[in-house]
């Protein structure tokens, strides 16, 4: 049986929340216990799904019940930050030992290394962005209603004019790196503003719905031509070129383990078992 490479890529189709989520904790263990180094992963979600900041509180950010009827899902993220709703996107994880040389150092170190990755990718794809330190960002206390694409954050990746394209959030262990990024293809932001606690009122979602329509871009927006396998596989170019070697593909079953349905059923919040 020929050994897994230790820093790989994997594309896990389109899968439930809760597994999306379980799988990257599995394999931020296996970077812990020195079986792995780095593992970029690039998926999709299906059911769409709203994912939560760890250190969000589910009953500040939607109503279950307005989610179940849209027949989406909740999850957490291990990944900080703010809600967003997955669905028309390419989204990444890219998990390694913090002492890898991509991730390694400060917070706006990783962000600007990963930030030019994904911006050479999206370049690669014919698509003109822009990247750099944003004078939007902010430190400022993090409301409840205030998803992720209503806000810059350091090294945002927009389109020309400003909108937001690539939303991102990350974690750290003592070992362990993990960032979480979206490429929107389409903006169905908006739709989280029906999606607010039932107590926000229509003045507030108004303004949410608003901000997220003009401040959220999508790749298809600008080329609706481009087939997103062609980001997707560039995205793996930029990655490799940014680690200055391969990154062989591997089928998610080389990287499965027994453990993995645990996480799965742990990550589960009410409303994908009703």
């Amino acid at each position: 049986m020929t050994e897994t490479p230790r820093s790989v890529c994997v594309r896990s189709g389109r899968r439930t929340g809760a597994w999306n989520m379980a799988f990257d904790q599995l394999m931020m263990s296996r970077i812990d216990d020195g079986r792995l180094d780095l593992v970029l992963r690039i998926f999709g979600w299906s059911p769409p799904c709203v994912s939560l900041g760890k250190l969000q509180r589910l009953e500040e950010e939607v109503d279950p019940e307005s989610v179940h009827r849209m027949g989406f899902h909740v999850v957490r993220r291990p990944t900080g930050g703010r809600a967003v709703l997955h669905s028309s996107e390419i989204t990444y994880s890219l998990a390694a030992s913090r002492a890898h040389t991509l991730v390694r150092g400060s917070i706006e170190e990783s962000l600007r290394r990963i930030s030019r990755a994904i911006v050479e990718a999206l370049e690669m794809s014919g698509l003109e962005v822009c990247s750099g330190p944003s004078p939007r960002s902010s430190g400022a206390r993090r409301k409840p209603a205030n998803p992720c694409f209503t806000s810059h954050a350091p090294w945002e990746i927009t389109t020309p004019d400003g909108r937001k394209l690539v939303g991102s959030a990350q974690a750290r262990t003592s070992s362990v790196f993990l960032e979480h990024g979206s490429i929107i293809l389409r903006n169905q932001q908006p739709l989280l503003a029906d999606l607010l606690p039932r107590g926000v009122e229509e003045p507030v979602r108004v303004r949410v719905r608003k901000t997220l329509r003009r401040s959220c871009g999508g790749v298809l927006e600008m080329d609706p031509e481009l087939d997103p396998e062609v980001v997707e596989n560039n995205l793996l170019r930029s990655f490799q070129g940014a680690l200055e070697h391969a990154l062989p593909e591997v089928d998610v079953s080389e990287l499965e383990g027994p453990e993995l349905s645990e996480l799965v059923a742990r990550n589960r919040l009410a409303l994908e078992d009703s």
